[in-house]
């Protein structure tokens, strides 16, 4: 019976460990399943489409047919074509901003970290400024002094999440600042910014990467906000906000106009999250 009962609690963990993986990859898989879909579609359905974004396929508010399976909006413009058309220019510009903020911040950070002492006071003070006004806010009032052109959006919303990144990339620099094989080099006499790139970069890279999905997201819902109030990527380039925005007035009548662009939203949003919890039970188990 003792022995039974030991394989049982030896057993037991197992199981768990078992659960928890299948977890992850199922999470990860859905994530990555789903984005992959919206992304062949933004490709595959405009190319395949017979109609362009802007052509004037029919009447207007036509209610979704064989001929356009999401409907037609206020000008008689193919909802479906506009919506998977829309993908692109949207996530050009979250992605854009993502990857610049990554940048910035991590560079930011990382120098913050090593450094320490009165740099690492100035730098993340300037952070502490930037993190006080309310990121919409911030960016409508750039994007009205820099203009609404694709690359300025990128800067501004690449600008307001460089804290995000700084401060990840900050803590897990301190923390690795202390290890042995990092002293080991210094003591070597290995310049600061090869001790950077060899030994600090390498083992900062997971949070950041898990940083990244949720960063996504957050600047996604941002341009969107941004077209919606109309200083995002201008007409005739169709973004999600943008076909929201045009449909108000008629929503109850035509709401299919709302749902397309909203469902676009949601999915890809989901596709990020989950890709994002998969990764972190995946990587950083303790965050759970």
């Amino acid at each position: 019976m003792a022995e039974t009962h030991q394989a049982s609690a030896r057993h037991e963990p197992s199981q768990k460990r078992g659960l928890s993986l299948l977890r992850q990859n199922l999470l990860i898989q859905s994530g990555a399943l789903l984005l992959v879909l919206i992304f062949v579609g933004s490709i595959v359905v405009p190319i395949l489409s017979p109609y362009a974004a802007t052509d004037m396929v029919g009447m207007s508010l036509s209610p979704p047919s064989a001929e356009t399976p999401f409907g037609t909006d206020l000008l008689g413009r193919d909802v479906m074509t506009r919506t998977f058309e829309a993908t692109r220019s949207s996530m050009l510009v979250a992605l854009g901003a993502t990857f610049l903020s990554i940048a910035v911040g991590t560079i930011w950070g990382t120098v913050a970290g090593f450094r320490g002492g009165r740099t690492d006071a100035w730098l993340m003070r300037l952070l502490d400024v930037l993190q006080a006004f309310p990121p919409l806010l911030l960016a409508i009032a750039l994007v009205a002094v820099l203009g609404s052109s694709t690359g300025n959006l990128i800067l501004t919303m690449g600008g307001l999440f460089v804290p995000q990144f700084a401060r990840v990339a900050r803590a897990s620099t301190m923390s690795l600042r202390q290890r042995q094989f990092v002293r080991a080099a210094e003591v070597l006499g290995v310049p600061a910014w090869r001790n950077v790139l060899t030994h600090i970069l390498p083992n900062i890279s997971t949070p950041l990467i898990i940083e990244t999905t949720s960063t996504i997201t957050a600047s996604l819902l941002t341009e969107s906000a941004l077209s919606f109030l109309g200083m995002g990527i201008q007409p005739p380039t169709p973004t999600w906000g943008a076909m929201i925005a045009e449909s108000t007035s008629v929503m109850t009548n035509a709401p299919w106009l709302v749902l397309a662009p909203g469902a676009a939203i949601m999915l890809v949003v989901l596709g990020f999250l989950l890709l994002g919890d998969g990764l972190r039970d995946k990587f950083d188990p303790k965050a759970k």
